[in-house]
């Protein structure tokens, strides 16, 4: 089986190097998080966590699953260091993925308010920029 049919995608970010954040690497430096299907509508989550299984690749830690939980109630599960890929310094966020009904109803994401988008690459020369790998 190939990873992907015909008009599937698969996205991911690319964390080789450092753009608002640094990560501890020890494993390939991409985090796959959503897949497609051929009429680009979302695939759940554990048809990912197949794929991951299937190829090896690289998601992005769960901090919860099932019903619904404060953003407070998460932020201590935050900033646990886990196997593969961890940031060195405080997380970006979360993001929520609301899957109901056997699809995927939306997404949202939770930033914190003291994060600094960019600021490893937005008005740096080549060689002032940080590699994480």
């Amino acid at each position: 089986m190939d990873l992907l049919e015909n008009g599937e995608r698969i996205t991911g970010e690319w964390l080789a190097q450092a753009h608002g954040l640094k990560y501890n690497i020890e494993v390939e430096p991409i985090v796959f998080f959503d897949h497609f299907n051929a009429e680009n509508q979302r695939s759940k989550f554990d048809y990912l966590g197949e794929l991951a299984i299937m190829y090896g690749l690289q998601l992005p830690r769960m901090l919860h699953r099932g019903k619904a939980i404060k953003t407070d109630d998460l932020l201590p599960n935050l900033n646990l260091k886990t196997d593969g890929i961890w940031a060195t310094e405080n997380p970006e966020g979360m993001v929520y993925r609301v899957e109901r009904k056997g699809k995927v109803d939306f997404l949202a994401k939770w930033v914190r308010s003291d994060f600094e988008a960019g600021k490893y690459i937005i008005g740096k020369e080549e060689s002032e920029l940080i590699w994480n790998v």
